[in-house]
């Protein structure tokens, strides 16, 4: 485990979620309802994806919140974020192309109208922002959060809000490949 500045810390998930945040705005919240559905073999769609991290945020959002309300006059504040072990072990699964099976409670239904799957990211995400742009008040690496598939495992708040970060951009990447094929299936099509 070593250090790292939390101001820099905090400046890099903040970029990486506004890119993330940026990419829905642009290429993905005014396409349509098909788009948003259609999906290759043994993959999710754009929606199945999005609604899939809107689970994790209505997991941690609110208690995100609550840690911020919770420590909002700590005096227990450092410049520094010390990394955990099991939280970077959890970001790292995140950076490989490794497919992992969703934890029950977080496989999208696809039920959900996809314009409001959408629609939901993008509030999560700015409120995700919000919590990171608060963060700085906060010890990232004494506040703690239980995680979402074993409420006896709580990570570090700076490893939960990397974990989330990372997490986004492993879906986002699943997202443009889903676009990649959908417009190569669409061209297929026209060809015919």
């Amino acid at each position: 485990m070593r250090k790292i500045d939390k101001g820099e810390f905090l400046q890099d998930l903040i970029v990486r979620a506004e890119r993330q945040l940026n990419f829905i705005n642009t290429d993905i919240r005014n396409l349509e309802n098909e788009k948003l559905r259609w999906k290759a073999e043994q993959e999710w769609s754009i929606a199945e994806c999005l609604e899939h991290l809107n689970t994790y945020s209505m997991y941690y959002l609110p208690l995100l919140e609550d840690k911020i309300k919770q420590f909002k006059t700590s005096d227990i504040l450092d410049d520094f974020f010390l990394r955990g072990f099991v939280g970077q072990f959890f970001v790292k699964m995140m950076g490989n192309t490794k497919k992992y099976k969703a934890a029950k409670r977080h496989v999208p239904a696809g039920k959900q109208n996809p314009e409001i799957t959408v629609t939901d990211f993008v509030r999560y995400q700015k409120q995700l922002l919000e919590c990171l742009r608060f963060a700085k008040h906060l010890n990232l690496s004494e506040c703690r959060i239980p995680i979402s598939i074993n409420r006896i495992i709580k990570l570090r708040l700076g490893d939960i809000f990397e974990f989330l970060i990372a997490h986004t951009e492993r879906h986002t990447q699943q997202i443009k490949r889903q676009l990649t094929l959908s417009e190569r299936s669409s061209a297929k099509t026209t060809l015919l």
